[in-house]
């Protein structure tokens, strides 16, 4: 007789022999769900999604507004109630949206700091180059 045979010359049933009767038939897949779908991959269509109306209530009143100017309104009464990061966001926005300008300083700025015993002329006499002017 030859080894892991049975005298009518079947396997016997261990590691990697099933039993006849739970083998798979003859097209029967061992995964009858099949494989599972991907999710869907590629640029996700943010601008339909802020398009959608959303309700919201705005001093006791409910009101439609689309999702983007929600969320705005949401961040500016954060802002107002003291919360930094919305604070942040919410003038980066405004300037974003040129809502907001942020004027240029009329001089040059900065702190000079004068050695003892030298006046404040004395010093720009001394250090600091005459303007040429055109």
């Amino acid at each position: 007789m030859t080894e892991g045979k049975t005298p009518d010359g079947d396997y016997e049933v261990g590691h990697g022999r099933p039993p006849k009767e739970t083998r798979w038939k003859k097209g029967q897949s061992g995964n009858p769900k099949g494989r599972p779908k991907s999710r869907k991959t590629g640029p996700l269509d943010i601008s339909a999604f802020l398009d959608e109306p959303v309700t919201a209530r705005i001093q006791g009143r409910t009101r439609k507004l689309h999702s983007f100017e929600a969320m705005v309104w949401q961040m500016a009464q954060k802002a107002l109630a003291g919360n930094l990061t919305s604070v942040i966001g919410f003038l980066e926005l405004c300037e974003e949206y040129d809502l907001i300008h942020t004027p240029e300083p009329e001089y040059g700025g900065g702190v000079v700091t004068v050695p003892r015993g030298m006046t404040v002329d004395e010093f720009m006499e001394k250090y600091t180059a005459p303007i040429e002017e055109e």
